[in-house]
């Protein structure tokens, strides 16, 4: 595993402490548009801006609501959808090997409440497009919600609940657990990765090895038996036998001692 500091020292430890393979809609969708005075003007709006930073935003806030419109949301939400797809399997192999990091994770689901008819109703395009991506979810009714959760009786006129969603008390904990059998194998490299590209069919990053006076790319390809290998190196090469890319870091899935059949010695 490459860090640059130390364990969950990154987004890991102040993340949302949610598995979720439902959080696959992305923020940028059509109705931004006609939601963008109110999001601008309103005292309670979500959406803040220091408007003395406007110029250096503008050109990523012109891309985003490039991204709002119908095409780009189907788009983006199955390109999500098809990331999030293994949120759950991904971690097995890491937790078969972290037992103390397993018994952390609460698998107790997740619930959205709506507390007016016509909000559920509003979501009903959400509801159907999880569904066509293949996402676990039950449409509740009130009393049903309220079966659930009898402090909701009320509040709400329905809801959707996410039956296989997990969710962790302390993020930053978890993570430095998980890593505990990758620490002691001495399976953890502190570098910091400073490119990443793309060479079909592998993903490719660079990284200046910490300790070290020379520089290595590694190469990761996706799929069954999955495997890394160094690209190329200037006067020596480290292999690590298998990684998974996640949304902020890079973790050891597999343990395999056969180094893969494309890897090469780096000339020297």
């Amino acid at each position: 595993m490459i860090e640059r500091e130390g364990i969950a020292s990154g987004t890991s430890f102040g993340n949302a402490s949610t598995l979720a393979d439902y959080g696959c809609l992305p923020i940028a969708r059509p109705e931004i548009w006609r939601s963008m005075p109110s999001l601008l003007l309103s005292p309670d709006s979500p959406f803040v801006i220091d408007w003395k930073c406007l110029p250096r935003l503008s050109p990523w806030l012109m891309r985003f609501m490039g991204q709002c419109n119908a095409t780009r949301f189907r788009a983006n939400s199955e390109m999500l959808a098809q990331l999030l797809s293994h949120t759950y399997t991904d971690y097995q192999p890491l937790l078969d090997d972290a037992p103390a990091a397993a018994a952390m994770i609460q698998r107790k689901g997740c619930l959205y409440a709506y507390g007016k008819a016509e909000n559920l109703q509003a979501a009903q395009g959400d509801i159907r497009l999880r569904d066509q991506l293949g996402i676990h979810q039950q449409v509740l009714t009130a009393d049903e919600l309220i079966a659930l959760e009898p402090a909701m009786e009320g509040h709400t006129a329905g809801g959707v609940l996410f039956p296989s969603s997990c969710h962790l008390d302390d993020p930053q904990v978890f993570i430095d657990t998980l890593a505990t059998p990758l620490r002691e194998e001495g399976r953890i490299v502190s570098a910091e990765v400073t490119r990443l590209s793309r060479q079909a069919p592998a993903c490719c990053w660079s990284t200046p090895m910490a300790g070290d006076s020379w520089r290595t790319e590694w190469c990761w390809q996706p799929g069954p038996g999955r495997q890394t290998w160094p690209a190329s190196s200037a006067t020596g090469f480290r292999w690590i036998p298998s990684v998974a890319i996640t949304s902020n870091s890079i973790s050891s899935t597999r343990r395999s001692t056969a180094r893969p059949a494309r890897w090469k010695a780096p000339s020297t």
